[in-house]
């Protein structure tokens, strides 16, 4: 007679629990996602809602995305610098074989907020950054960084979600923060649907990939 509970049987029983697992962990995140969204306001949309130019834009011979989930003392920036003056330096290359793709996302999102917004909504203190009271110490470095070709991506999910805490912290009306926010990006952020959809798409797209925060 043959032991039902012999290595084969256990084998299968566990790699089907395992696939059960599996599906169940992805159902539950895929509803994670989903409320995340919904709270955030974020209504399901196309890809021909979200501006993706730049994927087809990244051309060069040298890509790099940066990813940029915390402040980190803009971290981010000064890696793309340094990636660009790496390969300038070591292969001679110009601005037009380099590209860096910048994606802020998660608790970095606050980089993408203009000194105005910084100012009136008290980003730097709340985010622990020093004098910082009326400006993004960034704007510089992302300004310079853009006119070299780089791409500054922001996530979607992130600012939302920013902008409901900020409205929460100040006790103000969650709408028209998120509306004033969302009208005083850095000029040149585009926004993307998640800092992980911009961070893979990115790599897609051949950039090498180097986590900055």
């Amino acid at each position: 007679m043959t032991n039902s509970n012999t290595p084969r049987e256990v084998t299968r029983r566990n790699f089907l629990s395992d696939v059960a697992i599996t599906a169940t962990g992805a159902v539950a995140l895929t509803a994670l996602l989903s409320d995340e969204s919904a709270a955030a306001g974020v209504a399901p949309v196309s890809a021909a809602e979200w501006d993706l130019t730049w994927i087809d834009r990244l051309t060069g011979k040298y890509r790099a995305v940066f990813d940029a989930p915390e402040i980190n003392d803009g971290m981010a920036f000064t890696n793309a610098t340094v990636f660009m003056m790496s390969f300038k330096e070591v292969y001679n290359a110009s601005d037009a074989d380099m590209q860096a793709v910048i994606v802020m996302r998660h608790h970095g999102v606050a980089l993408i907020f203009n000194d105005a917004m910084w100012e009136k909504y008290g980003i730097g203190a709340d985010q622990k950054v020093p004098n910082a009271e009326t400006k993004n110490p960034w704007t510089g470095e992302m300004a310079t960084l853009k006119g070299r070709g780089a791409t500054l991506l922001g996530c979607n999910l992130a600012a939302n979600r920013f902008a409901r805490e900020t409205a929460k912290r100040l006790n103000q009306d969650a709408d028209k923060v998120k509306a004033d926010l969302f009208a005083n990006l850095v000029p040149g952020v585009i926004l993307q649907h998640s800092g992980v959809f911009a961070t893979i798409r990115a790599q897609e797209a051949g950039c090498a990939f180097m986590k900055s925060g």
